[in-house]
């Protein structure tokens, strides 16, 4: 009897570990709604002009690969504090894009404002907290145009992303032909 629950302890801490490291070593960032939420944002999110446009150092406007690699192991918590209503019809709907957006291969980032055309308002707006307990934020944008997204990390710098079509198809989530209000 005492060696089946030894065997069995010893499976579940195996699993539990495999688990942990199949995640990158770490468990799924918290994604937190703020009630009641803040007030809609202008179309750029508030970003500020230097922060649309960074000023980039030689060799920083190549691709940086997926959001994903490039936040991997770096965020413990994104608080939402504000998505259109409009796009998303619950919390659980603007939860999964968040997910898919931390996890996926299938999107690009840059060092700097990647895309030409202007700003439409954003569907998600949150504020992220760093394993390193440095706050930064998330803004993303989604369709008509694309679904794209800047992301300040602990250092203060922002990362410009977007999902490629190429890829994969845009994630069910984003609302895909929802008329923004």
């Amino acid at each position: 009897m005492k060696r089946s629950r030894l065997v069995l302890a010893i499976a579940s801490v195996v699993l539990s570990v495999t688990a942990i490291l199949g995640q990158g070593g770490q468990a799924e960032p918290k994604i937190i709604f703020k009630h009641p939420s803040d007030a809609p944002p202008p179309p750029s999110g508030g970003l500020s002009r230097e922060a649309e446009y960074p000023p980039t150092a030689a060799g920083e406007s190549r691709e940086r690969g997926s959001f994903a690699n490039v936040v991997a192991r770096r965020i413990s918590a994104v608080t939402v504090t504000w998505f259109d209503p409009s796009r998303f019809k619950t919390e659980a709907q603007a939860e999964d894009l968040l997910r898919q957006l931390l996890n996926s291969g299938n999107t690009t980032t840059f060092a700097f404002h990647a895309w030409s055309y202007g700003f439409d308002s954003p569907g998600i707006v949150a504020t992220v907290e760093h394993v390193s307990g440095q706050h930064g934020r998330l803004i993303v944008w989604c369709p008509p145009i694309n679904l794209t997204w800047a992301y300040q990390d602990e250092k203060g710098n922002w990362w410009w992303s977007m999902w490629d079509s190429l890829k994969a198809p845009l994630p069910q989530s984003v609302g895909v032909g929802a008329a923004p209000k």
